[in-house]
């Protein structure tokens, strides 16, 4: 079995985290744009029958929470 793979250095460009940069940026964007369009009332949890049972007032932290 050759073990000489651990050996080498991998290491990735830092062109690859760009891509996620950008997709998180655009992300913050459309909801900042779009803020005024998001309901008073976020849905925050529901039950096992799929009804909404947990609502949280909109705010940026509720609206940016994952």
């Amino acid at each position: 079995m050759d073990t000489g793979f651990r050996k080498r250095n991998i290491s990735l460009s830092s062109n690859w985290f760009l891509i996620h940069v950008f997709i998180i940026v655009v992300g913050i964007v459309t909801v900042l744009l779009n803020y005024e369009l998001i309901p008073d009332q976020i849905p925050i949890h529901y039950n096992s029958s799929w009804n909404v049972d947990g609502y949280a007032a909109k705010s940026y932290s509720s609206v940016f929470m994952p």
